[in-house]
């Protein structure tokens, strides 16, 4: 009996987003709802980031939602699930489902054969609360301008300050070597959308951003929020259309 069953035939979105995920937070709930689809939220061991992972029925090509009004919940082991999806190939035909409460089944097809992997479910004591946060800027930017930023700014910090003022976004790190400041103004075919009611600058951990980009190569776009001293907020569209989203929280660096 098949308690639900999440078919997609690109794996690439997956691929990427739960990677993404796995290097982040150690263990995750996969939640199955019988009409919102699949969703996660987890913090990492040290309370510093967040990752929340929305999969919508409708970024599948097939989907059999939970007979039951409950919803279905999951313990992952993140570690072993980027095992799995590091296996996958991105034109793979991917589907995620359970026969039982116990375990969840990951398959991978590609040229009429199946890889199927059967994964326990552990036991997760705490599923937070997504935070509300009022930001004062909000940009959605292509997902090769983060990932260069990123790759960038490590070349010389292991701090990044991303900001905005007067039209411009940017990264900024200053290190021993020398400065980087990739940036993009308002009106580029980088800065799909820009919206900032003031200018802010704030401080992040770099070695966290380097885990949270991987996303960025399945994603159609990513929606950047900021506020002066306040956490920073990476939202990746994935899915055919951009409609699963994985969303991660960073805390700010406490300047020493």
């Amino acid at each position: 009996m098949t308690l639900f069953r999440a078919y997609q035939e690109e794996a690439r979105y997956f691929k990427y987003a739960f990677n993404a995920a796995g290097k982040v937070v150690e263990e995750a709930p996969l939640i199955v709802s019988p009409d919102k689809g699949i969703l996660s939220r987890a913090m990492d061991a040290s309370h510093i980031a967040m990752a929340v992972l929305e999969m919508p029925w409708e970024m599948f090509d097939e989907y059999e939602a939970p007979t039951e009004e409950d919803e279905l919940i999951y313990g992952l082991d993140m570690e072993e699930v980027t095992r799995i999806v590091r296996r996958a190939r991105v034109t793979d035909e991917f589907t995620l489902e359970a026969e039982s409460e116990d375990e969840v089944i990951v398959k991978l097809a590609s040229g009429g054969y199946e890889r199927e992997f059967r994964l326990r479910s552990i036991e997760v004591e705490d599923i937070p609360d997504e935070p509300e946060l009022d930001y004062t800027v909000e940009v959605t930017v292509v997902p090769d301008f983060v990932q260069d930023a990123v790759r960038d700014a490590d070349l010389v910090s292991d701090t990044v300050k991303v900001g905005v003022e007067d039209g411009t976004f940017y990264f900024k790190a200053e290190g021993e070597r020398g400065v980087v400041q990739p940036k993009v103004r308002e009106g580029a075919e980088a800065l799909l959308s820009f919206d900032a009611e003031e200018n802010v600058e704030t401080a992040y951990p770099l070695d966290y951003l380097k885990d949270m980009i991987q996303a960025a190569q399945g994603a159609e776009s990513v929606i950047i929020r900021l506020g002066e001293d306040m956490p920073l907020e990476l939202e990746f569209r994935i899915g055919p259309a951009g409609e699963g989203r994985l969303k991660f929280y960073l805390a700010p660096r406490v300047e020493e």
